[in-house]
């Protein structure tokens, strides 16, 4: 069990927040610092609820409907925990797929992903782009984040974007054109559209 040990400075004042002398060494599991600052936080955070107060869900049991405030709830529990972060994980999947072009764009997270979590998206059918160009610049651009690594990915990767649905336009003058990426990442020639 992880503890938090906090040690006094020789002080003799009381702190009026744990009401504790200073001298005192408080060993408190994380989840809880202290029992009147718990329970003062726990009736506060009841009184919102009860008010329907900052309460950001609702859990049905039968009948009854309870509004409830996430982060307690996921606190107190793992399966709580689990199903408000899958839900807030298929809530930004949906976000990315939706507006694929302006994520893209703006987010440098997306880079940062996993090979496996980068494919899912560029190839799931519901993501919303009106050029495959997109998909494709941002590929190289998750290729040229760490190239060393991930151009063992490329031959995986180009087999979910639609390069049949690319437009002339993807290799402009000054840019590389897609041989040009072929060769450099050494893809394989049977995806040269």
């Amino acid at each position: 069990m992880d503890s938090l040990q906090l040690k006094a400075d020789g002080n003799n004042l009381e702190d009026k927040t744990l009401g504790i002398g200073r001298k005192t060494i408080l060993k408190a599991h994380t989840k809880s610092l202290a029992p009147i600052v718990s329970d003062e936080a726990l009736n506060t955070l009841n009184e919102l609820r009860e008010q329907n107060l900052l309460c950001d869900a609702q859990i049905s049991v039968g009948e009854d409907v309870f509004n409830v405030h996430r982060a307690i709830m996921c606190s107190c529990s793992s399966y709580f925990r689990f199903r408000f972060l899958e839900d807030l994980h298929l809530k930004a999947r949906n976000y990315t797929l939706r507006y694929f072009t302006e994520v893209a764009n703006r987010n440098i997270d997306i880079l940062d992903m996993s090979a496996e979590d980068f494919y899912s998206i560029i190839s799931d059918d519901e993501l919303n782009t009106r050029e495959e160009d997109h998909v494709w610049k941002l590929c190289v651009k998750w290729i040229d984040r760490n190239p060393e690594s991930r151009k063992r990915h490329v031959a995986h990767l180009m087999t979910g974007v639609r390069l049949g649905l690319m437009t002339p336009k993807a290799s402009r003058p000054g840019e590389m054109t897609t041989l040009e990426h072929h060769e450099r990442f050494g893809w394989s020639r049977r995806y040269h559209a």
